[in-house]
């Protein structure tokens, strides 16, 4: 997914994964509305969640997020795709 917001392109192919939410699960206890968060960086270092849906009468989109934002999300979101020292190197 590509999305361009304030001159700066987003793109979940070219961009990392950083950190997600659990896997989708076909059953009937999730509601179809229901949204997944995955936390992506750019090869500039800017992060974004890219927030995906099965619900047809909605639409995936990307959000924008500060490094703190960033952070905080990451220890809330369960599936860890890269270590944190990776995510957040210190020269950022």
């Amino acid at each position: 997914m590509k999305q361009k917001i304030h001159g700066h392109l987003y793109d979940t192919t070219t961009a990392i994964l950083v950190a997600s939410e659990e896997p989708w699960v076909s059953s009937p206890a999730f509601p179809p509305g229901l949204r997944k968060k995955y936390l992506y960086r750019t090869e500039s270092c800017r992060f974004f969640i890219c927030h995906k849906t099965h619900w047809e009468k909605a639409r995936d989109f990307i959000e924008p997020v500060t490094i703190d934002t960033a952070m905080n999300l990451f220890h809330q979101l369960p599936v860890k795709v890269q270590e944190f020292g990776e995510a957040f190197p210190a020269s950022l």
